[in-house]
């Protein structure tokens, strides 16, 4: 899923538009091993991301059809690049 939720800073006139996106790790076949009985999954999942982002990991958004509002992603990892 993907969130955008357009702003403008009315001081400056600076507009943005963060971006978020919930990525299910299991659909890039990711398998949790060794989950606690009554552990929050959404909390492993969380964790994981920002681990992945901790070491580099960076996804980007795209524009892919100004007509129908179709966004691609593009994802890169440098574990060099800081947080």
């Amino acid at each position: 899923m993907v969130a955008l939720d357009a702003q403008v800073d009315v001081k400056t006139f600076e507009f943005s538009v963060p971006v978020t996106v919930i990525v299910d790790a299991t659909r890039f076949g990711v398998k949790v091993v060794e989950l606690e009985p009554g552990a929050d999954l959404a909390t492993v999942r969380r964790k994981l991301l920002e681990n992945f982002v901790a070491h580099g990991a960076r996804a980007q958004l795209r524009s892919g059809s100004l007509l129908t509002g179709r966004c691609t992603w593009r994802s890169t990892s440098s574990p060099t690049r800081p947080r």
